[in-house]
């Protein structure tokens, strides 16, 4: 199974609703975290059509709905499993298969006093999860090392050591990746039962 995340910045123009269509086409995607879509609810039903075959979650009762996840329903069952302004948590089956897998998609907060909610509620998320495997991608508005931005401060310093301490404290694995830069930051749980399988798996998944 392949799996992206991209934040699009906008899903309103059919230009931007395209360049997702191709990508999806392109990867052989089967699953999609789409981030800051700005699409009023109002408006919803008209964008999704452009991917006919396949089922979506938002969340337009949460603040700022800046999450949209998608999935060919052809191919996998999903069910969301925990919803928060910063995060959509779910599991993935895939039918053919008989496999699942827990996910979590994440757009973290522009500043690190809210980015502690979603640090906490990792936490717990992990500390539920104890036969799973489990991905967490995304845009966590964050770093883990100083090559990734320009400049320095004591901010960003607090920022990435906040986020390693995340990382550390839920046992999530993180995982460079190389691509066509649609895809945030990605990390693993993998769990004694699964062991190296699951990780070349889940590695797939990424594209």
């Amino acid at each position: 199974m392949n799996a992206g995340i991209w934040n699009v910045r906008g899903l309103n123009r059919r230009d931007h609703q395209m360049a997702v269509k191709e990508l999806v086409s392109e990867c052989r995607l089967q699953f999609l975290g789409l981030l800051e879509t700005r699409v009023s609810a109002v408006n919803v039903s008209r964008v999704q059509t452009f991917l006919p075959r396949w089922s979506w979650f938002t969340d337009y009762a949460g603040p700022g709905n800046r999450i949209w996840i998608a999935w060919d329903d052809e191919l996998l069952d999903v069910n969301v499993l925990d919803l928060d302004a910063q995060f959509i948590h779910c599991r993935i089956t895939i039918r053919c298969a008989h496999l699942s897998i827990l996910a979590t998609v994440v757009y973290g907060a522009n500043d690190t006093i809210s980015r502690r909610g979603l640090w906490q509620k990792l936490v717990l998320l992990a500390n539920s999860i104890s036969d799973e495997p489990w991905i967490v991608g995304g845009d966590f508005n964050t770093v883990l090392d100083m090559s990734e931005v320009c400049g320095s401060s004591a901010d960003i310093h607090l920022a990435m050591t906040e986020f390693r301490d995340c990382l550390l404290d839920t046992g999530l694995i993180h995982l460079p990746v190389q691509g066509n830069g649609f895809l945030g930051i990605i990390a693993v749980k993998v769990t004694a039962a699964y062991g190296n399988d699951w990780i070349d798996c889940l590695l797939m998944m990424l594209g």
